[in-house]
């Protein structure tokens, strides 16, 4: 089972699940919710976070069902990184 990801900011989604951890991050620079520095480290502002839950199901329309067990990236803690 595969992870996705999506931008959480100001405790709402703000952006579609992805199946890449890469694009969620995109998704959030472009709404002004992170950050990509001159090195391509990348970092969130303190109102937002990534959300990554296993997929459970993609459909043909690439729409994403993901499972019920929700986790947060808390950018301060490593804890929170998902384990690959």
């Amino acid at each position: 089972m595969a992870l996705v990801y999506r931008v959480i900011a100001l405790g709402k989604p703000r952006g579609p699940w992805r199946t890449k951890k890469r694009l969620a991050e995109q998704d959030a620079v472009a709404q002004g919710f992170g950050e990509v520095d001159e090195w391509g480290e990348f970092y969130l502002d303190g109102l937002a976070s990534i959300e990554w839950q296993r997929e459970v199901e993609a459909t043909p329309s690439a729409e994403v069902r993901p499972a019920s067990n929700t986790r947060r990236h808390d950018p301060r803690s490593q804890s929170a990184q998902p384990q690959a």
